[in-house]
């Protein structure tokens, strides 16, 4: 790529801001896979590098103005921003390429905001000159088109709404959009172990504004009843989002139903306190949502009962759970909806998730 490059500058102090020495916590050695290849090294989500290539030379760390590559976070662009003495975000106005890397954990791992911010401030009108060289100027900037020649590149393991609002919504060039997906892949289901019956249970929504809403009040009429008027010891209820785990948090405090809650701001030693009472029986439920399992991985021994709020985000969540269940009499639910359909596909197949959604039934059983 750079095949005449000689020199490195500031690689010294690259170097020492973002290497970081193999994760030693407890544990990370027997997390899965996935979670070390993520987390093994720096993972300090507020990073930013200006890049300048000339024939002889990359310099790290120049100014975004002259840079020809930004290495860069959402939130670390957002803070690059924010310490200028007024809102700065001039240095977009020029972009050329995107590549979003990992745009999963961007969108459902971080505060998405950030990320749709930068990229409703791509290709703007600059607000000042800051010595712009006009003669190389190309013609469609100064005409304000500059979206329609920038490429964006999305990387996601996964589809999902969200990632797929992003694609339309700031995919502006006129050549068009193209989207690859892998066409095979295993299913959650082929990776679960333990041989037990998995209860699906549709909520009947069709407007995706109403969604939220319809959820809960599928839960609250039809699941809490029976958590709270029988207690259920050992049932852990999966929520994928952090606003519906406030909801369902709520629920359980206004109804005086003794519970855990683990979410991704709950320190380690709360973890293990939380475990304990689950594992001895103090604590019948634990409430737990989808960005702790990411961020944390905690494994639990002592399930009997799974309920899935909705569909995890990444489908090997799944059969890590199931997989939790060690008891003859395990039971595992999960709630769904018609817009769930890319959660529903990998977790348990193309045929099987084709019939499901084109089904009239509300409920349905795969028998593992």
């Amino acid at each position: 790529m750079t095949p005449g490059i000689l020199t490195i500058n500031r690689y010294t102090r690259f170097r020492d801001e973002y290497s970081a020495p193999n994760n030693t916590a407890p544990g990370f050695k027997k997390k899965p896979d996935d979670y070390r290849k993520l987390f093994e090294a720096n993972t300090d989500d507020s990073f930013r590098i200006g890049v300048t290539i000339s024939r002889t030379q990359i310099t790290l760390f120049s100014k975004f103005y002259s840079s020809d590559i930004i290495i860069a976070s959402p939130v670390g662009l957002i803070l690059t921003m924010q310490e200028q003495k007024e809102f700065d975000c001039d240095f977009l106005s020029s972009i050329e390429m995107v590549i979003l890397e990992r745009a999963d954990i961007m969108m459902h791992m971080q505060n998405p905001n950030h990320l749709e911010q930068i990229l409703s401030y791509l290709n703007r009108y600059p607000k000042s000159t800051n010595d712009t060289n006009f003669t190389r100027v190309r013609g469609y900037t100064l005409s304000g088109k500059s979206c329609e020649y920038c490429q964006t590149i999305i990387y996601s393991p996964f589809l999902s709404g969200e990632i797929n609002k992003i694609f339309h919504q700031y995919s502006y060039n006129k050549a068009g959009q193209v989207k690859i997906i892998e066409a095979r892949f295993l299913p959650a289901i082929s990776a679960c172990i333990n041989k037990i019956s998995i209860h699906l249970e549709k909520i009947d929504c069709k407007q995706l504004e109403l969604i939220s809403d319809a959820r809960f009040d599928y839960f609250e009429k039809k699941i809490f009843p029976k958590l709270r008027d029988t207690i259920q010891p050992n049932t852990l209820i999966f929520i994928p989002s952090y606003f519906d785990f406030v909801r369902i948090r709520n629920l359980f405090l206004k109804e005086e139903v003794d519970c855990e809650f683990l979410h991704e701001y709950t320190t380690r030693k709360d973890v293990k306190k939380s475990k304990k009472k689950f594992a001895t029986g103090k604590s019948p439920y634990i409430i737990y949502t989808e960005r702790v399992h990411f961020f944390f991985r905690i494994n639990f021994s002592t399930i009997k009962q799974i309920i899935f709020y909705g569909p995890p985000l990444y489908n090997q969540f799944f059969s890590e759970f199931v997989n939790m269940l060690q008891h003859t009499d395990s039971q595992c639910t999960l709630l769904y909806s018609i817009f769930d359909k890319f959660e529903i596909e990998r977790i348990v197949g193309k045929d099987n998730s084709k019939a499901i959604m084109n089904s009239n039934s509300s409920n349905h059983m795969i028998t593992l």
